[in-house]
């Protein structure tokens, strides 16, 4: 059980350039008290370009398409520049874009840069970044599996030449003789995990959780048992099960008013965003998920390709989705409901929550008001 006020909270960084803006932005966001910004590490966007236009969203006048990312990497060292405190996280990245050896190069080249400060969030994958690339994207958690294990074992030490042989990767008189910036302490790796297996990997590997947040009926008993999971991994492999962060990337919105949440659940954006999301808030919701045949039950990050479909599959795939799908997608509410919410979550363990307020993207005139009801929610948890 965590109080309330101990809780560290993070924040979307500043991605969408101008690059001087990101900067005097991510400098903002240090200065109002964040713990934590978080960098989205993709090539492609969640929301299909054939539907980024005037008449679904005014954000396609100010930014050509929905699918623009820069390098996070590249742009986690320029902040770290510029910034002292906060910490800055990936969220996440996946070792089939990125070798493993050269993820562990550049993750302790940032933890130099930033003096400590980097968190580096793993993942699977999704297919979207990976096959369009013309990568291989079959098995994808024995992938990570295995390339876990080459960068704790590029980690283990300066000295020693290393060799390994993997079903996908092999190292052969590796070395990677780097140091970390604080004498052995190597930067934290947390995992975006979902399932058991990857629940199981967490425990074994990483040292901190970072699970997509839902708002489905049984979210917190959901939470709660995933974090037990990883507790007994942990154990099994040796390790103190409380040196894993527990920690949860919520997708919000957030209103003056319950209700006026609702009333963005049926903007178009806001349904396309749950298109790329798992099935569960579909059958939470009772339906199927419209790119669903009999054949196959989508997994969005198994399955969904943005750029492969026309305007009007999306805009028939978007008319299927309910607003209770919306609703089980995203954490929402008012500033005490969401307060109400992360205290539930604290009870039973969380430690580290990053928001990223969609609010803005599907209603752009909410935006500010969002920001300040978020930094409200940050104000009380931190006791300012």
């Amino acid at each position: 059980m965590t109080d309330i006020h101990e809780i560290k909270v993070g924040t979307l960084a500043p991605f969408i350039f101008p690059f001087e803006k990101s900067v005097q932005t991510a400098q903002r966001i240090e200065e109002i008290g964040y713990d934590s910004m978080w960098y989205p590490d993709h090539l492609m966007g969640f929301i299909p370009e054939t539907i980024w236009t005037p008449d679904v969203t005014p954000l396609s006048f100010f930014q050509n398409s929905p699918h623009t990312f820069p390098d996070p990497f590249t742009l986690m060292a320029a902040h770290a520049t510029v910034t002292s405190k906060i910490l800055l996280g990936m969220s996440v990245t996946e070792t089939i874009r990125r070798h493993p050896a050269v993820f562990a190069q550049t993750a302790l080249t940032l933890d130099h840069i930033s003096k400590g400060r980097v968190i580096f969030g793993l993942g699977a994958g999704e297919i979207e970044n990976i096959e369009p690339y013309g990568l291989d994207f079959t098995n994808p958690v024995s992938r990570l599996e295995e390339n876990l294990r080459i960068i704790r074992l590029l980690w283990s030490d300066q000295v020693e030449k290393k060799s390994f042989e993997g079903k996908y990767l092999s190292l052969r008189d590796a070395v990677l003789t780097l140091e970390p910036y604080q004498e052995g302490i190597y930067p934290p790796l947390w995992l975006g995990a979902m399932g058991p297996r990857m629940l199981r990997l967490t425990g074994e590997f990483a040292d901190g959780w970072l699970p997509v947040g839902l708002n489905l009926p049984d979210s917190l008993e959901r939470y709660k048992k995933g974090l037990n999971i990883i507790r007994e991994s942990a154990k099994k492999a040796g390790r103190d099960p409380d040196s894993v962060t527990a920690g949860l990337y919520a997708m919000v919105c957030v209103a003056q008013t319950h209700e006026e949440c609702h009333e963005l659940f049926t903007k178009l954006l806001a349904k396309a965003w749950a298109l790329a999301t798992s099935e569960e808030p579909f059958n939470a919701a009772g339906v199927e998920h419209p790119f669903s045949t009999p054949e196959r039950r989508f997994n969005a990050l198994l399955h969904y390709v943005p750029t492969r479909y026309s305007r009007e599959q999306t805009l028939e795939a978007l008319d299927k989705v309910p607003e209770k799908v919306v609703e089980y997608c995203l954490f929402h509410g008012t500033k005490d409901e969401i307060l109400g919410k992360v205290e539930n979550l604290a009870k039973v363990g969380l430690q580290h929550i990053v928001f990223w307020n969609l609010t803005g993207m599907i209603e752009p005139t909410k935006n500010r008001e969002s920001l300040e009801i978020i930094k409200g929610i940050l104000n009380y948890i931190k006791d300012y």
